[in-house]
C-alpha cells in the first residue's frame, strides 16, 4: 500500500513517512485468519490501518449474542483510534480478522512525546481530528438505524445511508452480518427484504440491493 494515500498521512511527504518508519513509530504486522487484533478490556496501544484482508469489530453481550459494530474491507481504513485517546479506558469491543490480514500499527506515543518531528506531529494531529470527526458522524448514523422503530425502518435507513447517488447498493455484509449490524434476527431480515421486494420498493440479487422506488422508501423511513 502507498501510505501517502491514507487519510492519516495526508500532506505528509515520502521523507516524513520514511522518518516515522525509521523511528519505529509505525510498523506492519500480519495476522492469520480468525486472529484477534484486540479483545474486550485490552488496553489501547495503537491505531490500526488496514493494508490488506478484512476485520470485524464485534461485541458479545451477557447472553452471548454477538452484535457486529462494523466490518472493514477497504484498504486504508483506520480503526481503533477512538479508544486510543480516552485515558484509562479499555476496549468495549473485540476485533477479529476475517481472513489473512496485514495491518499498519501506529504507536500511541507518536501523538504525545516531544521530539524533533514536531511538524510531522502537527500534520498527523490535524488529520486525526478529521478522522475522529468522520467516526463521530458514522456512529450518529448507526444510532439512527438502531433507534428505528421497526425492522423496515432499520433497513431503509441503512439503505439510504449506503445510497451514493445510485440506485444500486453493494452490501459488504452477508444476511447474518446485516442482521447483527441492524440488531435483529436473520429470518426477520429475510422476511422484510422479501416483503419490500414484493411491494416493488427494492430488488434483491445476492449482495446487490437495487432501489426501485426511492421516494416511497423515504416515506417509509
Amino acid at each position: 500500500m502507498n501510505y501517502l494515500n491514507c487519510k492519516l498521512f495526508k500532506d505528509l511527504n515520502k521523507y516524513e513517512i520514511n522518518r516515522l518508519i525509521n523511528l519505529l513509530e509505525i510498523n506492519e504486522k500480519t495476522y492469520n485468519k480468525s486472529s484477534y487484533i484486540f479483545q474486550v478490556n485490552d488496553i489501547p496501544k495503537h491505531i490500526y490501518i488496514l493494508l490488506s484482508g478484512s476485520v470485524k469489530i464485534e461485541k458479545v453481550d451477557l447472553n452471548g449474542r454477538t452484535t457486529i459494530v462494523n466490518i472493514f474491507r477497504e484498504t486504508g481504513t483506520i480503526f481503533g483510534e477512538v479508544y486510543l485517546f480516552i485515558n484509562n479506558y479499555n476496549y468495549d469491543y473485540s476485533c477479529i480478522t476475517l481472513e489473512d490480514t496485514k495491518l499498519l500499527l501506529i504507536n500511541k506515543s507518536l501523538f504525545y512525546k516531544d521530539n524533533s518531528e514536531l511538524e510531522i506531529q502537527k500534520k498527523l494531529t490535524r488529520n486525526m481530528i478529521e478522522v475522529l470527526a468522520e467516526k463521530a458522524f458514522y456512529l450518529n448514523q448507526k444510532n439512527i438505524i438502531l433507534g428505528s422503530f421497526s425492522i423496515r425502518q432499520k433497513l431503509i435507513n441503512f439503505f439510504l445511508q449506503k445510497n451514493k447517488n445510485s440506485n444500486k447498493i453493494y452490501l459488504e455484509f452477508n444476511r447474518e452480518e446485516l442482521a447483527d449490524y441492524v440488531g435483529v434476527t436473520r429470518p426477520s431480515i429475510s422476511r422484510e427484504l422479501m416483503k419490500m421486494e414484493r411491494e416493488g420498493l427494492i430488488k434483491v440479487e445476492k449482495n446487490i440491493i437495487t432501489i426501485i422506488d426511492i421516494d416511497n422508501l423515504k416515506i417509509n423511513s
